[in-house]
C-alpha cells in the first residue's frame, strides 16, 4: 500500500518506484494492478454506483439550481489520458492530436431510466432526444438565440470539466504518461482506482454527494 500511495499522488514512473522500494519491475506492476482491482471492487459498488430513479430527480432538480436547465440529468464529457503505448500496438492508442491516449468518458445513462430526461454533451456526440448539443456551424451565422444557447451550454460544460482538472491535480497519476503492460497491468485498472479514490475522498469534503 504505500507503495501504491507514493505512485497515485506523486505520478512517479513505476520504473524509479520499483528501483526505490528494491523490487522487480513484474512485482511492481503486480502489486498496483491488484490493489487497483481490490479498490474497484469494495469502493465501486458504494461511489460509482449507479444512480436509481430518486437520485435523477434529485441529481436534476440540483442540476436546475445550478445550472437553470430543467430536466438536465448532468454532462457527458471526454477526457484523453496520457499512456505510454506498449510495444506492438500500432495505432491502437493513438489519438487525433498526434500522441497515445486512452479516454476517460461519462458513462451515459439508459435512455428508460432518464426519460424525459436529457444530459448535455459537445458537438463530438450527435444531437438526440436524450442529447443536447450545441448548434454546429459558424457563430456569426447564429440568430440571437442560437447564440445564447450555445453560451449557456459552453458555461455548463465549462464548469464540468474543471472536475476533471481537480482529479487530475489531485492524482498525478493522470498528468502524465501512465506506464502500464496490458498483460498485468491495463491502463484502465489505474485509471478507474482513480476515479473512485477521488469520490471517497470527495466524499469526507461534502457527505450528500
Amino acid at each position: 500500500m504505500t507503495y501504491y500511495l507514493q505512485y497515485f499522488p506523486t505520478g512517479g514512473t513505476l520504473k524509479s518506484l520499483h528501483y526505490n522500494f528494491r523490487l522487480g519491475a513484474s512485482t511492481a506492476f503486480n502489486i498496483v494492478n491488484e490493489t487497483c482491482l481490490a479498490l474497484w471492487s469494495v469502493l465501486s459498488p458504494i461511489y460509482l454506483r449507479y444512480p436509481k430513479e430518486q437520485d435523477w430527480l434529485r441529481i436534476a432538480a440540483e442540476f436546475e439550481e445550478k445550472s437553470k436547465f430543467p430536466n438536465c440529468c448532468g454532462v457527458v464529457l471526454g477526457k484523453l489520458i496520457d499512456v505510454t503505448a506498449p510495444k506492438k500496438s500500432g495505432s491502437k492508442y493513438s489519438n487525433y492530436k498526434r500522441y497515445f491516449s486512452t479516454n476517460l468518458l461519462a458513462p451515459l445513462p439508459n435512455n428508460n431510466t432518464i426519460c424525459p430526461f436529457f444530459i448535455i454533451g459537445d458537438t463530438a456526440y450527435p444531437l438526440h432526444e436524450h442529447i443536447f448539443t450545441p448548434y454546429p456551424g459558424k457563430y456569426h451565422d447564429f440568430s440571437s438565440i442560437q447564440k445564447n444557447y450555445n453560451k449557456e451550454l459552453r458555461s455548463v460544460r465549462q464548469n464540468i470539466e474543471k472536475t476533471f482538472g481537480i482529479l487530475v491535480k489531485r492524482w498525478r497519476v493522470l498528468s502524465g504518461s501512465i506506464e502500464a503492460n496490458p498483460d498485468c497491468l491495463p491502463y484502465w485498472g489505474i485509471i478507474l482506482a482513480t476515479v473512485v479514490l477521488h469520490n471517497f475522498v470527495k466524499s469526507f469534503d461534502d457527505p450528500a454527494s
